[in-house]
């Protein structure tokens, strides 16, 4: 079987952080994964970790191991994990398989705080604001956006903000149930609007002058 470092944001399961070794220049993260995934995984095989692409490098039954490079640890959620807490964890696709979320590469471009949380009965919603306002431009009302590595849509949009609706199965199988306000979380756009919102930006900068005229 073929496997691709591609996920698409469906998430599988919880992994438990277990223990924190600090080396030279890398941190090695060890999590307890439920039996339902370990069946499946080997040594470098790579996994949606939050929404980060990290390949395992140990392995002991259920406890799982990886490198996470100084890079990583300060751009991604990583740094305010404790002992005890739980990540969202996703096996990579296959060739076999269909695509059931969106496409989700596992490189974090920023993180963002939970600023609000509203919840009642069958109505879970988060409010979110980015760590660097700048990756606002590629945020769009009802556009792909990876959450602690969930596929999500944007139902909200402010100019400094916006909202994620979550239905319960999706609850049930994550880690946002346990998040607070002031949570922080790991964020990958969708890279086709990136792609999109960068070309016309770079073509109406180098036609400017013709476009006034």
């Amino acid at each position: 079987m073929i496997e691709v470092k591609m996920f698409n944001g469906i998430v599988q399961g919880t992994a438990k952080l277990s223990s924190i070794e600090i080396k030279n220049n890398y941190r090695t993260y060890t999590f307890y994964f439920p039996n339902n995934i370990i069946k499946n995984l080997s040594l470098g095989s790579s996994i949606s970790s939050n929404g980060c692409c990290l390949s395992i490098v140990k392995m002991n039954k259920n406890y799982i191991s990886f490198d996470i490079i100084n890079e990583t640890f300060n751009k991604t959620n990583f740094k305010n994990l404790n002992i005890g807490d739980s990540i969202n964890i996703e096996t990579p696709l296959t060739l076999q398989d269909g695509i059931s979320g969106h496409l989700v590469s596992g490189h974090v471009i920023c993180t963002a705080k939970i600023i609000n949380i509203k919840y009642n009965l069958d109505n879970f919603k988060l409010y979110l604001k980015l760590n660097n306002i700048y990756f606002m431009k590629y945020i769009f009302i009802k556009n792909f956006i990876s959450i602690d590595g969930v596929s999500l849509t944007i139902s909200e949009l402010k100019s400094n903000s916006f909202c994620v609706s979550l239905i319960p199965d999706t609850l049930k199988r994550t880690i946002f149930l346990h998040k607070k306000v002031d949570d922080i979380v790991n964020i990958e756009i969708d890279n086709n609007i990136q792609t999109i919102v960068d070309t016309t930006e770079k073509f109406i900068k180098d036609h400017i002058s013709d476009i006034i005229k």
